[in-house]
């Protein structure tokens, strides 16, 4: 995993992952665990790693699950917080 708790991270824009990953015919994001369309909303946001869980980041305020390849790459994410 390349993120840390506290990590301000970037959602990688979604035509990025339509050009990098295979959309499926529910036009989700196919690839390990998915992006689905309802993530979306997410793309291009800066989110902050709130907790670790094993391949997987829950971040600040949202219920979805986040992998590293959703992320704009961990050079642009400089700041880190500190999560209470």
């Amino acid at each position: 995993m390349k993120y840390k708790v506290g990590d301000k991270v970037k959602v990688k824009e979604w035509k990025d992952l339509e050009l990098e990953y295979k959309v499926n015919e529910d036009g989700d994001i196919d690839f390990d665990a998915g992006f689905t369309s309802d993530m979306r909303l997410f793309c291009g946001k800066e989110l902050v790693i709130k907790k670790l869980c094993n391949d997987s980041y829950i971040c600040l305020g949202i219920t979805w699950v986040w992998q590293d390849w959703m992320f704009e790459d961990e050079s642009k994410n400089s700041q880190t917080f500190k999560i209470t």
